[in-house]
């Protein structure tokens, strides 16, 4: 059986490769060079208690291979959540990608609840890889730059406001995947499905860590629409699928904490961008989100109409 190679793309953070192997799909996964620490070692306890939790149409993805640096998953196919989200605007890829946060929503809440915290022993990785960057300034590419330029945008205020939404929250102790993203949500043949690859950054938190963090890949595309006029639609498709991912979470949820989670997760995209792919001039625009969002309190990364759905107290959920 051969294996043919599909897509290669990476940045200084993470480097992937899409392999087509008869009629199945292998996505190899492995740290960038500018990375600076290795893939979280799931343990054979972990990755046993995360398999045997029922999620339903989106599965938790375990690696097949784990050794040295490389992760081997097993997909349904080739096309991630973010692909269909960056590189369309119309509705039937949105439903789809609606139904498929639902689910993701599902999933999240059944490992949350099904897997131990103690499993885990470390707060999720990205809020730390910011509040780095935020304190030192310094970095690769451009992230020196896009650190002067956040910073006099920002002001002080600000700027410890943002650094200390990073600090992780030692009483919570749910089990994480510690970064699931629209890039790692790969999509199945079946509306609906999808495979979450899983193992990387696993961690221990609130849930609000995990549902925050997609939260603010999706009001980055909403803030995204609403400053550019000829994708207004985007920012529309992006809050619905941000109620359909709450909606299939069915579960009270810090929606204060939720708001810090989603503005912390645009803060450290903006970073890795700069860091590991380089200087655009766009990223001037994200401090601009990033102000609204801190003002704010990241008010804007929880639709409104699903604000009633959750708590506004803070929680271990």
């Amino acid at each position: 059986m051969t294996t043919q190679l599909i897509s290669r793309f990476g940045t200084g953070f993470l480097r992937t490769e899409i392999y087509r192997h008869g009629d199945a799909h292998l996505w190899v996964r492995r740290p960038g060079p500018h990375r600076g620490r290795p893939f979280h070692h799931m343990s054979l306890r972990a990755g046993t208690a995360i398999a045997a939790v029922p999620t339903g149409p989106v599965v938790w993805r375990l690696p097949e291979e784990s050794g040295g640096e490389i992760r081997l998953y097993r997909a349904p196919g080739e096309t991630s959540a973010a692909n269909l989200a960056i590189g369309s605007s119309g509705d039937p890829e949105w439903e789809r990608l609606r139904r498929v946060l639902c689910n993701t929503g599902r999933a999240l809440r059944a490992v949350h609840i099904g897997v131990s915290g103690e499993l885990a022993a470390e707060p999720p990785p990205g809020p730390s890889r910011l509040a780095r960057w935020l304190r030192s300034g310094r970095g690769p590419g451009g992230a020196v730059r896009f650190h002067e330029t956040a910073r006099r945008r920002l002001g002080s205020r600000r700027w410890e406001r943002a650094l200390s939404w990073c600090e992780p929250h030692p009483g919570a102790t749910r089990f994480l995947h510690g970064a699931p993203s629209l890039g790692c949500l790969v999509l199945g043949p079946v509306t609906g499905n999808a495979a979450l690859l899983s193992g990387e950054e696993l961690a221990r938190g609130p849930a609000e860590s995990d549902v925050g963090w997609l939260l603010g890949e999706l009001v980055e595309l909403r803030l995204i629409g609403e400053t550019v006029p000829a994708l207004r639609r985007l920012s529309e498709q992006a809050e619905a699928a941000a109620a359909a991912l709450l909606r299939g979470y069915d579960a009270p949820l810090d929606t204060g904490l939720l708001g810090r989670v989603a503005t912390t997760r645009v803060f450290t995209h903006a970073h890795d961008f700069a860091a590991y792919v380089g200087w655009a001039d766009e990223l001037t625009n994200y401090a601009d989100y990033l102000v609204r969002l801190i003002d704010e309190q990241g008010g804007p990364a929880v639709p409104a109409g699903d604000r009633q759905l959750l708590k506004s107290g803070s929680g271990d959920n």
